[in-house]
Order: C-alpha cells, then sequence, then structure tokens
C-alpha cells in the first residue's frame, strides 16, 4: 500500500516497543537483570521487551516473545500495565514513607535514544529455563524492598513499576509480600 506523502506514516514519529513486569506469586520477587548493552549499560532491568516486529500477531504476543528472548522464559499475561511515551526519562522507584505506596522519581537522564512509546504489561513464568541472554546478564529474582532507591533503574521501568505495584499492593494478599 502507498501512503504518499502522509508525513505520520512515511515518517513515524515514535517507535512501539512493549515491556513485560515478570512476577513470581509464590513469593512476590520481580524478576529483574542487568543490560549488557548501550543503552544503559550495566543498568538493572525490572521489565523485559523489545520493538513490536512487522510479523507480531499484537502487542500481547510481541511481549510475550521479547520476554523468552530476554531471559529464556515463556510467560502468560496476567495484565495491562500502561502505556509510557514518548518523552520518557530514567526513573528511580520510591516508597512513600512507610506506606505500602511507591511513585517514580524523574531524573534528568532520558531513557531512550529514539522516541518510543512502550505498552507493558505484568506477566508469570509458564515454562522455560532462566538463562543470560546477548541482551541480558545476572537475571534473579528480587524482593521488592531491593529495588526501591536504586540509582541505576534502565529507561523508565522503575515507573511502570511503580503503576503496577500500586495496583497489585492494594490487594490485601499483596501486603503478605511487601511486609517480609
Amino acid at each position: 500500500m502507498d501512503f504518499g506523502n502522509f508525513p505520520p506514516l512515511k515518517y513515524p514519529t515514535a517507535y512501539v516497543s512493549v515491556d513485560a513486569i515478570v512476577f513470581r506469586p509464590d513469593d512476590g520477587k520481580i524478576l529483574t537483570g542487568l543490560r549488557r548493552d548501550d543503552p544503559w549499560k550495566g543498568y538493572l532491568t525490572l521489565m523485559f521487551g523489545g520493538y513490536v516486529d512487522p510479523t507480531d500477531e499484537d502487542a500481547q504476543s510481541a511481549a510475550v516473545r521479547e520476554t523468552k528472548e530476554e531471559t529464556g522464559l515463556k510467560v502468560q499475561l496476567t495484565g495491562f500495565v500502561g502505556i509510557y511515551g514518548p518523552e520518557r526519562f530514567r526513573h528511580r522507584l520510591r516508597r512513600i514513607g512507610g506506606n505500602n505506596m511507591f511513585f517514580a522519581e524523574a531524573t534528568k537522564e532520558p531513557a531512550h535514544i529514539r522516541p518510543s512509546v512502550s505498552i507493558a504489561f505484568s506477566s508469570v513464568v509458564v515454562d522455560g529455563t532462566l538463562n543470560d541472554t546477548t541482551e541480558q546478564k545476572d537475571l534473579k529474582w528480587l524482593d521488592i524492598k531491593d529495588i526501591v532507591d536504586r540509582e541505576f533503574i534502565a529507561f523508565d521501568h522503575a515507573r511502570a513499576l511503580s503503576d503496577w505495584l500500586n495496583n497489585f499492593y492494594s490487594s490485601k494478599r499483596a501486603l503478605v509480600f511487601l511486609n517480609k
């Protein structure tokens, strides 16, 4: 199909990416990793994902594919977290006092080298073996308390995690994990 000179279709202004927070319900831990390459080489990642490929059926299948590529794990998406971007800045996860609420504090560092809109989901593992990959290393499960106040969190993952935590931790069952 030829869209002629219609600028929004000829020159897209933002790339579409997908991300998945991988959560372990039995102990409340979040899967994390360290970026192998720039951007954000050596920074902690709290979600796994990447750009939507033209061959992907939809955003959800892209998130499942990208998570497997980056972790070796097949996940099942459990919910929608939010849409972020395109002007994204790196954030730090903060806790509001002693409460069970979180917020993402923006830094002055940009999150991406190009404009990107990210669709974020939550997920749980259904199969696979956790493996370091070409994009991620030192993959491990962390408690929320080990993520709060970290300075070196990649992209704007802290922002999406904050939104997910505030939604998830509003349930009584989730408070068990927070207070461990």
